[in-house]
């Protein structure tokens, strides 16, 4: 049996720019029987859903929709008896909500901050081949987020009591929601993941005898403004910046030995994707990942920014405090944080079954004075949000 031809045609579809929150999704069904049909209904509709491939030990899927809006169909073309090779056209439109329904999220929350980024519309995550050229998001196989435009004819069969799909069609379209930078993360000194501060002690001499100690010091970096997408072109580049904030003391207040020598710094952009068959009732902390779920993991990748090489000198500062040595060194250091444009980059978003979230891995190198060839480094690991204005 020859099933009917289906089209989904959406406007300007030679530049497929990502549909944003209260965008309007336009286009027309086309379609055209190869038999006369008399149909029970044809449905138009605008779905979302997360898929997910877990396996600890057994194959665990979590296919979940959890989002459906239909387009209303005239009624006679609904009930119609439709002929053969006669071609039907039927517009639609549907607009891009900011969020989900409120029963799609239905477990246990730790509080009400994270039910409300569960509601949030995420944005389309996984297999961005089917989008773009590009074909690199940073996402495991294993999670996907997926929007898209499907078209389904069902038949009334008169020697059965029982409708029939008789044709079926899904559209593939890229969501990106509008999400407004959110407040920075409040990061518990406990915590091994992000690390705004580190300190290290600095030595010479076959004994090591300790000459001070340099610490690295940092906050969170701005936020990194999406827009339309580094895969358009636009006259703004989507970066950030990195302060880092470096202060040398000397061991011993009689002793003014020489700060060590600030030679270069590689900045990443660490990913992390965490997912799972079992919804989230707190946000992912990669720095406990015992308290998960068996059915619960993460992806991580990371990509190379920048390096830098610095010829910088340190300037001396006189502490007041009592018991301080009374000259200690400081330098700030402004490292720019550009994003590539060959990836595709989802904005920082928790829903129920998969999260992503980004830092800036921020290593400092350096030679200790007197140590002509060993380097030493520190690194700093800062959190940084992605959104779309």
């Amino acid at each position: 049996m020859k099933r009917p031809s289906v089209q989904i045609l959406l406007q300007n579809p030679a530049n497929p720019a990502p549909f944003k929150t209260d965008d309007i999704i336009q286009g027309e069904d086309i379609f055209t029987p190869h038999r006369e049909t008399r149909v029970e209904c044809i449905n138009i509709s605008f779905q979302a859903e997360n898929l997910e491939n877990h396996i600890p030990l057994t194959r665990n899927v979590l296919r979940r929709t959890f989002l459906q809006v239909n387009f209303p169909i005239d009624e006679y073309l609904s009930k119609a008896v439709l002929e053969s090779q006669q071609t039907h056209k039927i517009p639609f439109h549907f607009v891009v909500p900011s969020h989900i329904p409120v029963q799609m999220c239905h477990h246990d929350c730790a509080n009400l901050g994270i039910y409300q980024e569960h509601l949030q519309l995420p944005p389309s995550l996984g297999n961005i081949s089917q989008y773009f050229r590009r074909s690199d998001d940073m996402s495991p196989a294993e999670a996907e987020v997926k929007y898209s435009i499907k078209f389904s004819i069902i038949e009334k069969l008169s020697k059965a009591n029982w409708p029939k799909t008789l044709k079926e069609t899904i559209y593939p379209v890229y969501i990106l929601p509008r999400r407004l930078e959110a407040a920075p993360l409040l990061i518990d000194s406990s915590c091994k993941f992000y690390q705004l501060r580190t300190k290290k002690s600095l030595t010479k001499g076959v004994l090591r005898s300790k000459i001070g100690s340099m610490t690295l010091s940092s906050f969170q970096s701005p936020g990194i403004d999406l827009r339309d997408g580094p895969w358009t072109k636009h006259d703004h580049e989507t970066s950030t910046n990195v302060r880092i904030n470096l202060r040398f003391e000397p061991q011993y207040e009689d002793q003014l030995e020489t700060p060590p020598r600030i030679i270069s710094s590689d900045t990443k952009l660490k990913i992390m994707t965490f997912f799972g068959v079992q919804p989230w009732d707190e946000f992912p902390n990669i720095s406990s990942p015992s308290s998960w779920s068996p059915r619960q993991t993460y992806w991580s990748e990371s990509i190379h920014l920048s390096s830098e090489n610095y010829l910088i000198d340190w300037v001396p500062q006189r502490n007041s405090h009592s018991g301080c040595p009374g000259v200690y060194y400081t330098v700030t250091i402004d490292i720019p944080a550009v994003l590539p444009d060959d990836r595709v980059y989802s904005p920082t978003f928790h829903s129920c079954f998969i999260s992503r979230t980004y830092s800036l891995k921020t290593t400092i190198h350096y030679r200790d004075h007197g140590k002509a060839r060993k380097q030493s480094s520190a690194s700093l690991n800062i959190p940084v949000q992605l959104y779309v204005s």
